[in-house]
């Protein structure tokens, strides 16, 4: 208990710091800058990456019910994902950083879902944010020395890199168990893995999702910019999911609020325009809180329990 309470203390004590470090940053924004936006391209722009990031949800809503399937129980439909994630998502606002996990043994309650299976898919998708978020980011971060130099062969190399971890990821759901090395078998059965298929179309949606974030990311950087280099696209792919990393790991910061900035901030200031930056990342912070409010508007929509079949 006592161990709990200083990692959250320690938590509580890194969130205002980064939400100092980020408003000191933003007292030095040209304000003229956002001044002179065009209003009307400013609303088309955020509206355009808010539904892009709202459907990029809905594809980890589908996510998470693939690892409930993975998990062993085979009830779990895209809708009900949709339906318990959205819902439970918004909860990650409270102070804590942590509460939508337990929305989620809630509404899973409605559909039936095992509370065994439920905890281990947020362990496991917990696990997959990291894991992606961290490798996509730190492999943008090792191409910005390239970005102005041998860029044409600098996206060769990526591009053959997510491809081959595509097609791996997606073969491997094909593989039966059998087939594969004794640790293998074991590692999925600490996890209770029963559904390798499942995972695997779990494992697509999230790198979908974090790629997508990137792009939009890189899309309103390029917008406030005014043109679309190329070139920067690893570097702001990869400040944007480390910063929404730091923001997911830090205790006591509702939904990485400041920590979430700040880390991209600093990440991004040494080969960014620190004022389209700024900005960037304002605005990256109001498309997500709108892109989860239509996520949470669409899954109060669809049903909240499952309906018995009938006779």
């Amino acid at each position: 208990m006592l161990k709990n309470k200083a990692i959250n203390a320690v938590g509580i004590i890194v969130t205002f710091a980064c939400i100092g470090l980020f408003f000191d940053s933003f007292t030095n924004l040209d304000f003229w800058q956002l001044a002179h936006l065009p209003r009307m391209e400013l609303f088309a722009v955020t509206a355009t990456a808010t539904m892009i990031y709202a459907s990029l949800l809905v594809a980890v809503g589908i996510g998470f019910a693939s690892l409930v399937r993975s998990t062993g129980h085979a009830m779990a439909t895209p809708q009900e994902g949709i339906a318990l994630w959205g819902q439970a998502n918004i909860a990650k606002y409270l102070p804590g950083n942590v509460m939508h996990f337990a929305g989620r043994q809630l509404l899973a309650r409605r559909f039936d879902w095992p509370q065994a299976s439920t905890t281990t898919a947020s362990v496991l998708e917990l696990a997959l944010q990291v894991l992606m978020s961290c490798s996509i980011g730190v492999a943008g971060l090792l191409m910005i020395d390239r970005m102005n130099t041998e860029v044409a062969s600098s996206w060769l190399v990526a591009a053959l890199f997510l491809s081959s971890a595509v097609l791996t990821v997606a073969l491997l759901g094909r593989l039966p168990l059998a087939w594969l090395p004794a640790i293998a078998r074991r590692l999925l059965a600490a996890f209770s893995l029963e559904d390798l298929r499942a995972f695997s179309r779990s494992t697509l949606l999230y790198g979908a999702f974090f790629i997508g974030q990137g792009l939009v990311g890189w899309l309103v950087y390029s917008w406030l910019l005014g043109v679309a280099d190329a070139a920067i696209l690893p570097g702001v792919v990869a400040i944007v999911l480390l910063g929404w990393c730091a923001g997911l790991v830090v205790p006591g910061a509702p939904g990485g609020l400041g920590v979430r900035e700040a880390t991209t901030v600093l990440l991004g200031a040494p080969f960014l325009d620190n004022d389209s930056l700024m900005l960037m990342t304002i605005l990256l912070r109001v498309i997500s809180l709108a892109g989860e409010g239509l996520m949470f508007a669409l899954a109060c929509q669809l049903p909240r329990t499952r309906r018995p079949a009938a006779p």
